[in-house]
Formats: C-alpha cells, structure tokens, sequence
C-alpha cells in the first residue's frame, strides 16, 4: 500500500495555488511526517500486529520480564540487550511486513490537490481516477457549509486512516481501491461516502478523533465490500441478507428510505460492528438503534464471510477499469496510470483533443489483469508538436470506459 501525509488547510486558503508551489516537506509542516520516528514506530507496530498479534504480545511481555529479572541480578548489559532486539525485530517487521487488510493507495491532501484538482472559473473542481467529478467548497463560510465548528477544515490524519484499514479483521486482501483524503468537502455531498473502487473521505469542521476516523473509514470500507462482493443486481444474496437481518419489509427499507432504514447503509453498520476495531466501534451501537445488533444476529457474521470465499454463490465482479495521469497541467510529458481488471481483455488507450479528435494512440493490444503505465510526450500521430490546450484521455475496456481530462501546457 501507498501512504503520504496530510497537512491543515485554513479558511479561505487558495489549494490550487499551494498545491503548485513548495515541497512535500513544506506541506507537511504542523503535521506529523511520514518519516519522523513516531510513524515509523507506528508503522512497525501495525505491521507486526497484523501479522502476529499474539506472538508480538507474548514476546514483548517475555521480553520485559526477562529485562526486570536481568535488573535484579545486576546485569546491567543483558537489561540493555533484551529491548535492542526487540526494536530491531519491529525494525525487520517495518522493513518486510506490509500492514494487513485491504489494498488501497491512500491519497493524502498533497497528493489530491497536485495531481486529481483543476481550476474552472476561479472554482476548485476533484476528479477521481474513475471520472467522478465534484466541486469542492475550499471556504468555510459558504452558505453550504451550516455548522462552521472552529472555522477551518479539518482533513483525516492519514497515519490513522492506515491503523484503521489495517486494523479491520474481514479477509479484504483481495479487494483493491483507492481512498482519497479530501482537503475540503464536495459540494452537494458534505458527507465521506465509497463508490465501486474508490473511497472519499471528508474533512471535519472541528479535529477528528481516532475514533471517528476508525468509525468512518471501516464504515465506508463497507460499502466497498457490498459493492465488490453483493452488487446491488445479485437479488438473491440480498434477500438472505435481509431475511437475516429480517428487514424484509421492503416499505420501511430500501435505497429510498431515511438513511439509517436503508439496507447498504445497515450492511456497513453491520461490517464496521463486527469487523472494525475497538476504536471503530467506540459506541458499541450503530446507526439503526430499533435494529438487534449485528452480534446477536445468528449466521451474520458467517453470511457476511462467505462473500469473499464466494460460499454463497457470490462471485466478485471484475475490477473495474482505472485511470490517472500526472502532473496536470504538463508539459513536455504526461504520465498515465492504468489498471486492467480480473481476466485478459483487448484495451485502447488514445487521446482525443476537445472536438473528439483523435489525437494519439498510446495503447491497443490485449493485456493480462495488472497495473500499468504509459506516456504521451504532447506528439501527435503524424509526429508533430500537439498545441497547447485541453485534451481526454479515454481508456475502452470490455464496454468499460474511463475519461480524464488533462492539459497541455508550452
């Protein structure tokens, strides 16, 4: 997995001209770096918890009684010893172990503003790798934004939206998508929210919990989960879904009714309650109180599990096509981005100008499932220099398609 840091935005700020300007490290300031020895630690205490918790625990408790016994005994030099070894075994797990859990790039607020942002008109617009699109209120004082809390934004801090990813126990090892760490909220949908692939995290209007930040990523990981593994079109996985849960009656829960009485938003409840981790489930309730909860439903947990073995009949869909591209604007060279689904198909690539030109081809071959990368050095097919404007990147997969818009910048 990819992680970056996250700095503060204040009121008012103009992103789009920070993002633009300075280093990753003076983006960073006031806010805990990716190298400082603390994440580090951190780091290698998720990793070697994810990947032995129990054995780390007992080891870390041997080790500190062995200290106290080499202490009584005087020996100075084996009470030294004893915890060196321990950190460089956490060192080892840092530098072999990956943190468990779901694989997923973490896009932190540098890296959103610099690579997924453009600028229309004086107004901040996001577009993610698969082509949604939001403007973003970049102000606090938009009439939009009701509650303005202590008058800033408050983005996730990206050290515990790793912890709370690595943290959940369901088998999500397989399930790829990408969470961005937004700098301000979208207009129209304040809220953090998931779609097939991708997970958008809002920023706060007062400084966000631990707990919080586990609560919303594991809920939101949920989403991704149904979405993956129980699409909305695999009827009969959701009618045992509901039969369990025994919200049959279609009248009080479906994708129409208040938010808590509809049946994904109880499935996400459901998974951040019985996979998240103590922190993610600090209230020890969820949303829908009048609903039993989900550890006192028989068969939940294991229903809920069998999804990823594909025990009920569940069969994952293929992953979806993505794209991105860097830097943006560009000039001579951009950079492109690409994923290929579960299964081998024939894939085009081509760059198209605003009249639906084609302008340059940089890939159509059949290509196996996995990550690639391409390109486009601003020629055209006939070999000449493309003007300066703006131009779509358009990748065709298996009736699939993803657009991005990039800029050509001489």
């Amino acid at each position: 997995m990819k992680f970056h840091t996250t700095f503060k935005m204040r009121k008012g700020l103009d992103i789009a001209s920070t993002a633009s300007t300075g280093s990753e490290d003076e983006h960073c300031r006031g806010a805990r770096h990716a190298g400082s020895p603390s994440h580090l630690l951190s780091r290698a205490l998720i990793a070697c918890r994810a990947l032995f918790p129990v054995h780390l625990a007992q080891a870390c408790l041997s080790a500190l009684k062995s200290v106290a016994l080499a202490i009584s005994r005087g020996s100075l030099a084996s009470a030294l010893a004893l915890p060196l070894t321990l950190l460089l075994g956490l060192a080892l797990c840092l530098i072999l172990v990956a943190p468990a859990g779901a694989s997923t790039n973490i896009h932190v607020v540098s890296d959103v503003l610099g690579n997924y942002t453009s600028k229309i008109d004086g107004r901040l617009y996001f577009t993610s790798p698969l082509g949604q699109s939001w403007e973003l209120i970049t102000d606090i004082n938009d009439p939009e934004i009701t509650n303005k809390g202590d008058g800033d934004f408050h983005p996730f801090d990206s050290a515990v939206v790793e912890e709370a990813i690595s943290q959940v126990s369901y088998p999500t090892d397989a399930i790829q998508f990408e969470t961005f760490i937004l700098p301000c909220p979208r207009r129209g949908i304040l809220e953090s929210s998931a779609s097939l692939g991708e997970v958008f995290l809002s920023p706060g209007v007062l400084e966000c919990s631990p707990e919080l930040v586990h609560f919303t990523v594991v809920h939101e990981l949920g989403h991704i989960i149904h979405r993956r593994l129980m699409p909305d079109e695999n009827s009969g996985l959701w009618q045992k879904y509901r039969e369990l849960r025994r919200i049959t009656d279609m009248s009080v829960y479906n994708a129409d009714a208040i938010h808590k009485n509809r049946p994904t938003e109880i499935f996400a409840e459901d998974f951040r309650f019985l996979f998240g981790s103590a922190a993610a489930n600090y209230s020890g309730t969820i949303e829908n109180g009048s609903l039993p909860l989900p550890s006192e439903i028989p068969g939940l947990k294991d229903f809920m599990l069998s999804l990823v073995n594909g025990a009920e009949g569940a069969s994952a869909k293929a992953a979806p096509l993505a794209l991105n591209s860097f830097p943006n604007p560009f000039n001579p060279v951009l950079n492109v981005n690409f994923t290929v689904g579960t299964s081998p198909q024939r894939l085009t690539l081509r760059i198209f100008d605003v009249g639906g030109r084609l302008v340059r081809t940089l890939v159509d071959e059949e290509l196996p499932p996995g990550n690639y990368s391409a390109v486009w050095n601003g020629i055209d097919e006939r070999g000449k220099l493309a003007a300066s404007g703006i131009y779509f990147l358009r990748l065709e997969a298996s009736q699939q398609t993803v657009t991005k818009k990039v800029i050509l910048s001489r």
